[in-house]
C-alpha cells in the first residue's frame, strides 16, 4: 500500500472526503505530517511499525499486512481531529481496539543493560571458579 492510498482511505474513513473524491495537495501535505507524527509517537513508545518518515505520496508503506487496517483507523481518527470534525464514537471505539492490537503485537522489549552488573552476578547462579 502506498502512502497516497493510506491517506485517501483514512480521509474517507474520517469523513473528510467522500467516496468519489480524492485528497487535494494541501490535504495530502497535512496528512503526511500527521502520519509521520503518529508513526514517530508510536516509535518513541517502543512500538515498531516500520521504517519512517515517509515523504512522498507514492512511497510504499513498510507495514505488516495485519497492521494496515489498525494504523488506518488510528490515522483516520487523528485526521478527523485535525480537520476539526466531531469525533465519531464508532471510529473512536475502533481506534481504541486498534491501538490495543498494535500494543500487543508490535511492542519491542528492550534488551536489559547489564553493563553495571559485576562479573558473575548477572545470573541467578552466583557460583564462580573458587566456590564451585
Amino acid at each position: 500500500m502506498t502512502l497516497g492510498d493510506m491517506i485517501t482511505k483514512a480521509l474517507r474513513k474520517a469523513g473528510v472526503i467522500r467516496e468519489n473524491q480524492s485528497a487535494n495537495a494541501e490535504q495530502n501535505r497535512d496528512a503526511i505530517d500527521t502520519f509521520n507524527g503518529l508513526m514517530s509517537m508510536y516509535d518513541a513508545d517502543g512500538i515498531d511499525l516500520g521504517d519512517y518518515p515517509v515523504t512522498a505520496i507514492g512511497d510504499e508503506l513498510d507495514l505488516e499486512r495485519e497492521h494496515i487496517e489498525p494504523v488506518k483507523t488510528i490515522f483516520a481518527l487523528a485526521l478527523q481531529i485535525d480537520h476539526g470534525l466531531p469525533v465519531d464514537a464508532g471510529l473512536l471505539g475502533l481506534a481504541e481496539r486498534s491501538e490495543k492490537f498494535l500494543l500487543r503485537n508490535t511492542f519491542v522489549k528492550p534488551d536489559p543493560n547489564l553493563s553495571h552488573t559485576p562479573l558473575g552476578r548477572a545470573t541467578p547462579n552466583s557460583s564462580d571458579i573458587l566456590n564451585g
